[in-house]
């Protein structure tokens, strides 16, 4: 990520949001109506930033057994 991109982060809509996570829009949707997933209410519109989308990959993560 560029440095412009940091203090001006880019909004996407569901199906971006659902392409960076590798998942479908419906669960993106779905996730975001029952607050599992972060996002900027725009009028009517949702968007999600790259920031809320890594920190919900983050905070899925799963430690290996060792």
């Amino acid at each position: 990520m560029t440095d412009d991109a940091q203090h001006h982060p880019r909004l996407l809509d569901a199906e971006e949001a659902a392409w960076y996570l590798n998942t479908s829009q419906r669960w993106v949707r779905n996730a975001w109506a029952t607050r599992e997933l972060a996002g900027v209410k725009i009028g009517r519109s949702v968007r999600f930033t790259v920031r809320d989308l890594d920190d919900y990959i983050e905070s899925r993560k799963v430690a290996a057994r060792r």
